[in-house]
């Protein structure tokens, strides 16, 4: 789904969050689904691997592939892109062609009542309490597509299953039944996806960019948002705060 409105979202400043982080802009037209085509996805990630560095492609031996998602990336503090510092990001897609995520962490400082208000769309009383919903910003791809992480069935077959009940859908038709029957559980909004071009995602995991962990709930609908990136390391026995980069990190 596209958001239909000319509107900045300031991302919440704390201490996960870098000063530097940029501003994204919601940006036009209201779209049944959204149906990315991953290898046309191109992550702004490690712009410097493509200026000057070597290419994944170049880099990385012919190997069998082991798909990452479902699953949680949590950026390494060797990571300083203001894109992706100190981010945990929900990877919901990872073929060969490419791979999609969403940032969890990222709270701006709308919620989806001043949204639904822009877009003239209403919440039915049962669904009023998601006008509260802090609009996470979920990457720096399409910052106007909007996304959900929610917990509930899908009859339409349109999402991407996470585990059990937990799935993630760019469909406005998921949308709307929400606001008209509220949500099943727990449920989150995002503007903007985490996206990776063919290999590209293998190669920062070999450069030490990223750590996997499983996905907890508690990390999607539970935990602050300032303390979900330093929680999901501890839930893995590291602190993060205590990271000694490996030789050649940095």
């Amino acid at each position: 789904m596209h958001v239909d409105v000319d509107v900045d979202v300031d991302v919440i400043e704390n201490e996960d969050l870098p000063s530097s982080a940029p501003t994204p802009t919601l940006t036009p037209t209201l779209t049944p689904t959204l149906t990315p085509t991953v290898g046309k996805v191109h992550s702004t990630l490690h712009s410097r691997t493509r200026k000057g560095m070597v290419t994944p492609e170049t880099t990385m031996t012919k190997k069998a592939f082991q798909s990452l998602a479902p699953g949680f990336l949590l950026a390494t503090p060797m990571l300083q892109d203001p894109n992706f510092r100190r981010t945990v990001v929900l990877l919901f897609h990872h073929t060969p062609d490419g791979a999609l995520g969403l940032v969890v962490n990222r709270p701006s400082r709308r919620n989806l009542g001043e949204l639904l208000d822009l877009i003239e769309v209403k919440a039915a009383p049962r669904a009023i309490a998601m006008r509260d919903l802090p609009v996470l910003v979920g990457g720096p791809v399409a910052p106007g597509s909007g996304w959900l992480i929610f917990e509930g069935e899908d009859l339409g077959g349109t999402s991407f299953k996470v585990r059990d009940d937990l799935r993630v859908t760019g469909s406005m038709d998921v949308f709307r039944g929400m606001l008209e029957r509220g949500p099943q559980g727990g449920v989150a909004f995002l503007l903007g996806y985490a996206g990776w071009g063919p290999g590209q995602l293998d190669h920062e995991m070999e450069m030490g960019a990223w750590m996997t962990a499983p996905v907890y709930r508690d990390a999607l609908f539970g935990w602050p948002y300032e303390e979900r990136w330093r929680r999901a390391f501890l839930s893995l026995g590291i602190d993060p705060n205590l990271w000694t980069p490996m030789t050649g990190e940095g």
